[in-house]
């Protein structure tokens, strides 16, 4: 196959994975994110100190690699999601640890390999809520960032 050809059919194929993503995920409410950018990480005894500053949708944060941030995410399970499967998309462009209070309870990484991107998924982005979800649960999560150089937008 011509290499014109394959990166047409490549940008197509990539194309579908997207909206067929958008009809398995439905944003059901939105979460207010928040982060404190820094060149060295910081001890996650430190996070609940730290002065954060509001991220908002198609935000930037990490500009150079190996940028550090704590993240902050905040919200609430909306009533409407009652008996659903509710997870959070978190994609940073780098990794991640999530914590809950000052548990860590998962990791998160964008696209690791050219493999990736072929995939229904990429990376570890979703990080389970509720299965199923009654309804009114508080969001409270800290997530300890690196930026690895994939640049992309928060959403």
């Amino acid at each position: 196959m011509e290499p014109i050809k394959h990166l047409l059919n490549e940008k197509i194929q990539l194309r579908q994975l997207r909206t067929m993503r958008k009809e398995i995920y439905r944003k059901v409410a939105p979460l207010r994110v928040e982060y404190h950018p820094s060149k060295e990480p910081i001890p996650a005894s430190e996070k609940e100190k730290l002065t954060y500053t509001r991220l908002f949708p198609g935000g930037v944060w990490g500009w150079h690699l190996y940028d550090c941030a704590w993240f902050h995410l905040t919200g609430s399970v909306p009533a409407s999601a009652q008996g659903k499967h509710v997870v959070i998309h978190i994609s940073i462009g780098g990794e991640g640890l999530v914590y809950e209070g000052s548990e860590p309870t998962q990791s998160i990484t964008s696209v690791m390999s050219y493999i990736d991107r072929q995939q229904a998924s990429v990376g570890k982005t979703t990080l389970e809520i509720a299965n199923p979800a009654a309804g009114n649960e508080k969001i409270d999560l800290y997530l300890d960032g690196g930026y690895n150089g994939i640049q992309e937008h928060v959403h």
